[in-house]
């Protein structure tokens, strides 16, 4: 999902206050949310299937798929709130870095083969 600038076309200055002292309003943003919804959820049907298929894989495909795409999108969601807030790109990487080698250790631990 885009987010745009006060001199985007696709958004526009209401003139409210935030920390940065502007508002905008994205033209469009429920069709961008199903869209997002849409890719998500074909990158979670891909997986799952990709796992399914995979001999090395003794688990739910599609369970770990859901929670491989969830788990990711709430890491990709805060670190696009905290690009959006003003924080220094660098600090953002490293923590973003961090956060996905959590999830992959939730994910990897928590997971056992089917009985």
């Amino acid at each position: 999902m885009g987010i745009c600038s006060a001199r985007n076309s696709f958004s526009q200055y209401d003139g409210a206050d935030n920390p940065d002292g502007r508002r905008l309003i994205v033209y469009g943003a429920y069709t961008r949310v199903a869209r997002a919804r849409e890719i998500a959820s074909d990158l979670q049907q891909t997986l799952a299937g990709e796992l399914e298929h995979d001999p090395a894989f003794d688990g739910d495909a599609p369970l770990l798929a859901a929670f491989f795409i969830a788990g990711y999108t709430a890491v990709l969601v805060e670190t696009a709130r905290r690009l959006i807030a003003g924080e220094p790109a660098d600090t953002i990487a490293d923590d973003h870095r961090a956060r996905l080698e959590r999830l992959f250790d939730a994910l990897s631990s928590g997971f056992v083969p089917r009985p």
